[in-house]
Formats: structure tokens, C-alpha cells, sequence
């Protein structure tokens, strides 16, 4: 890694992207330039990596994953209704901005682990009744999903 990645705070093992004023994305580990595309294959493989201004150094990295989303909600069958995105823009200019930030990370971080625990179940669910095992796997979903809403909004049984 050269000295001046290192000299704005990059560790050594995350890849530091570099964009410049014309858009371009230069990846220091590959020295070379990369697409959006490789951002996203980043973000999927779960590669750590930093994007930073080329001119000023500042961190980009939100700034370009938001220009993803955006890119993949053009092109693809959307993740996000029209009535999502209003919510989103909604809650983000009120006093409650804060709670729905961490109910939002927190049912990701719920829905990612759920994906793990169906992924490395999987084998098990194809050898019982599966009807039977993923309704009580949807029904223990329901119910932390319950507790993750209660504990953000601090509600009290």
C-alpha cells in the first residue's frame, strides 16, 4: 500500500479504491481501473475496502454504494417500492430518523442471520417435512423480529 493510503488511516487489508472527478474508479491493490460492477462483486464477496476523492481525500465510499443501489434499482426487479422510498425520505427529516437507522440496521442484521441459519440448515429442512419446519422457522423469525421492534421502540410487555 503506498504512504499516503496509509497516511489518511488505511489499514493495510482493506482495498482502497480511488475515484476521480470523471467518475473513473482506480483500484490501488489491482492498479488498475474497475467499473461499478466490481464494487458490487466487492460488496457481495464481503472485501473490505475504502473509496476515496483522488483530489481531496475524503471518503466516498457512501457516496459511491448509494450510486450503486441506485444504478441496480434502475436496472433490475427494484428491492425498493415507490411507498419504501417515500418512507425513507419521510423518516429521514424527523426527530425519529435515529430509531428507524437502528430498527433498519438491526432487521438486517436479523434477516442476514436468518439467511445464514436457513443456508446452513438447508440439508436438514429437505430431509424432514419441510412445510411443517419452515413454518416454525417463519414463526421464530416473527417473533425476534418482534422483539428486535420492541427493544428499538422501547416498548414494554
Amino acid at each position: 500500500m503506498k504512504d499516503e493510503d496509509n497516511a489518511i488511516g488505511m489499514d493495510d487489508d482493506i482495498r482502497v479504491i480511488k475515484k476521480y472527478p470523471n467518475r473513473r474508479l482506480y483500484d490501488t491493490q489491482t492498479s488498475q481501473y474497475i467499473k461499478l460492477e466490481d464494487i458490487r462483486d466487492m460488496v457481495v464477496a464481503q472485501e473490505p475496502f475504502i473509496v476515496i476523492d483522488s483530489k481531496s481525500g475524503e471518503d466516498v465510499t457512501r457516496h459511491v454504494l448509494l450510486q450503486l443501489i441506485i444504478e441496480q434499482e434502475s436496472t433490475q426487479s427494484a428491492l425498493f417500492s415507490t411507498d419504501n422510498l417515500k418512507s425513507f425520505i419521510r423518516f429521514h427529516s424527523q426527530d425519529t430518523q435515529r430509531h428507524f437507522v437502528d430498527f433498519f440496521d438491526k432487521s438486517l442484521n436479523f434477516f442476514q442471520q436468518q439467511q445464514q441459519e436457513f443456508r446452513d440448515n438447508f440439508p436438514e429442512l429437505l430431509s424432514e417435512d419441510q412445510s411443517e419446519k419452515i413454518a416454525q422457522f417463519h414463526r421464530a423469525n416473527m417473533d425476534a423480529l418482534k422483539k428486535i421492534q420492541d427493544i428499538v421502540f422501547k416498548k414494554k410487555n
